[in-house]
C-alpha cells in the first residue's frame, strides 16, 4: 500500500478547512427578542440584485416593507405572498396596502388552514428561513429564530418551487381604500 505523500496530506487538510470555513460564513443564525434578527434580515434584503420572494403568515413590520419597497426602488423583482386570514387586521392592511402602492406585487392565500411559511428567497441563491414572524412583536417581544443559507442555488430552488407554488394559488392583493388608514 502506498503512502501519501506529507505534502499532498497537508493539502487535502488546508482545502477542507477552507470549505468548512466558508460553509460557516454561508450560515448565519440570529435569534429575538434581541435586535439581531431584524438586522440579519434587513442586511439580506439590502444585499438583493435581481429578485426577493417573501412568504409570510403575518406581515405587518414598518422596517422589512420598507426595506422591500427600497430593494424594489433599486430594480429589485420583489414579490408577497402571505396569509389572507392573519392579515385581516389594520396593521396589516397598511403595511400591504404600502408594499402594492409602491409597485410590489402581494397576494394572499387562503387554500389552507393558515399559510404559516415564513422566508424569503433572495437572488436565486440565498434562502432565509425560520420562526420569525415578519412582525414588530416577532422581532421585539417573542421568542423565535431566524436563519440564513446562502450560496445555496438548489435549496433556493426548492424554496422557490414551494413559494411559487403558493403565489400561484393566492389571489392580488388590492388596496380597498375605504379600508386603507
Amino acid at each position: 500500500m502506498k503512502r501519501m505523500p506529507v505534502s499532498k496530506l497537508i493539502l487535502i487538510f488546508i482545502i477542507s478547512l477552507l470549505s468548512t470555513t466558508a460553509l460557516a460564513q454561508d450560515i448565519t443564525a440570529a435569534f429575538s427578542p434581541s435586535k439581531d434578527s431584524q438586522k440579519l434580515i434587513l442586511s439580506e434584503m439590502s444585499s438583493a440584485k435581481k429578485t426577493i420572494e417573501v412568504a409570510a403568515y403575518i406581515f405587518t413590520s414598518a422596517p422589512v416593507s420598507k426595506a422591500l419597497l427600497a430593494a424594489h426602488k433599486r430594480g429589485v423583482r420583489v414579490r408577497v405572498v402571505a396569509d389572507k386570514k392573519g392579515n385581516n387586521n389594520k396593521l396589516s392592511r397598511s403595511a400591504l396596502n404600502a408594499l402594492v402602492l409602491g409597485g410590489i406585487e402581494v397576494r394572499l392565500n387562503s387554500a389552507y388552514a393558515i399559510h404559516h411559511d415564513k422566508f424569503m428567497i433572495i437572488d436565486s441563491k440565498t434562502v432565509q428561513t425560520g420562526s420569525l414572524n415578519y412582525t414588530s412583536s416577532a422581532m421585539s417581544r417573542n421568542s423565535e429564530n431566524v436563519l440564513v443559507i446562502r450560496n445555496q442555488p438548489k435549496l433556493a430552488q426548492q424554496y422557490y418551487q414551494h413559494w411559487l407554488s403558493r403565489f400561484k394559488e393566492a389571489e392580488p392583493y388590492s388596496v380597498n381604500f375605504s379600508q386603507a388608514e
